[in-house]
């Protein structure tokens, strides 16, 4: 695994950075629904879903939209962790530097075992420059509550002083002037205050093969 600080040695990228739009190719009902969804189901597969959510932005890019099933990931993370649906103890989640690490270890499972050409983790203020490069991020943030116990994406629960009382790994995949997280088969708005307050320092890319760099990085590998 390597920084993005060393993928980009010798490499000059535009300033100013072009506000990239690779999201808007994917339809608000176009991605994953993970198993963490509110739906009763409470698998810790999020790490994986922020996978497949990226993958179906590259397919979305590349003209071939496509969702990919959540039980793709539930394949994914139980190769990983060794969850079982019938042993709810086995329901621990994921760390995500061990699951990028599997992921570019072993590939996709369901896709022929297709892996990134490179995986890797950024500094925070790198995200803007690793969407750009690479569609999206995986983020990981502690969810905060708002009183009626629902998930809170908002800037009230920051007023509030809300603490974060869970682990949740999600698709980042805008950071200016509206900072987008994927999740739950959807968009999520925050703020940046959100993101400070509870957007954890835990951010990897992947690099797939079939993902079409920004002309200013074409050809852009990791470097030795």
């Amino acid at each position: 695994m390597i920084t993005l600080t060393q993928f980009l040695r010798g490499t000059t990228p535009p300033n100013p950075l072009p506000d990239s739009k690779y999201y808007l190719r994917v339809p608000p009902n176009g991605w994953t629904v993970q198993g963490d969804a509110p739906d009763g189901i409470e698998e810790g597969d999020c790490g994986f879903v922020s996978v497949a959510n990226h993958r179906d932005l590259i397919s979305a890019v590349n003209g071939k939209p496509g969702v990919i099933p959540d039980v793709e990931c539930a394949v994914m993370y139980r190769l990983e962790t060794g969850w079982r649906a019938e042993a709810p103890g086995s329901d621990q989640g994921v760390i995500l530097s061990r699951m990028v690490q599997f992921l570019a270890d072993t590939g996709w499972a369901a896709d022929g075992g297709q892996k990134p050409l490179a995986v890797g983790t950024c500094a925070l203020d790198q995200i803007p420059l690793a969407i750009e490069l690479f569609g999206a991020i995986y983020r990981w943030a502690l969810l905060p509550q708002d009183p009626g116990g629902n998930w809170d994406f908002s800037g009230g629960a920051v007023q509030r002083g809300e603490r974060g009382v869970r682990g949740h790994a999600m698709a980042q995949v805008a950071a200016r002037a509206q900072p987008r997280l994927i999740t739950w088969g959807g968009e999520v708005l925050p703020t940046q205050a959100w993101l400070d307050a509870y957007g954890q320092p835990d951010v990897y890319w992947a690099l797939w093969p079939d993902w079409k760099l920004p002309g200013w990085a074409t050809g852009l590998r990791p470097s030795a």
